[in-house]
């Protein structure tokens, strides 16, 4: 366990870059699936 902490403490920068990468996109999937809800698809006849 120590490890990984020893791992995030020296490579802090690319820890928070790789995070805010997968937030972003978590974020981003989010409004996509808000946008389908508010906007469905048209029917097709």
């Amino acid at each position: 366990m120590k490890n990984i902490f020893e791992f995030i403490a020296k490579n802090a920068p690319l820890v928070k870059h790789y995070a805010n990468l997968i937030i972003h996109a978590i974020d981003m999937l989010d409004g996509v699936q808000n946008w389908r809800k508010d906007n469905p698809p048209p029917k097709v006849k």
